[in-house]
């Protein structure tokens, strides 16, 4: 799906846009994509699988800082993988 916006006088498919060499590359990549009927189920899928994770981890760890550090950067990552749903892989 090529989403065109348009940057001065030039066009930008969104696709081309995401490698945030300027200002408004780097907004239009912070800005929502909303689910779509092809992406929605990927996105719960993904977050069905941190789900499990968490829980299947969650008693094998110590509590701590480094438990703490360690859920936070699954949820990064949970927030990756949809970001790179969303962004078609860029």
């Amino acid at each position: 799906m090529a989403v065109r916006r348009a940057l001065g006088d030039e066009q930008k498919t969104e696709k081309e846009s995401k490698n945030m060499r300027s200002k408004e590359d780097a907004l239009n990549f912070f800005s929502y994509i909303p689910p779509t009927e092809a992406t929605e189920p990927k996105f719960n899928s993904v977050t069905e699988i941190f789900v499990g994770a968490v829980d299947r981890l969650w008693d094998l760890v110590p509590d701590g800082p480094g438990k703490t550090y360690a859920f936070r950067q699954l949820a990064a990552a949970r927030m990756a993988f949809n970001s790179a749903i969303a962004h078609e892989g860029e």
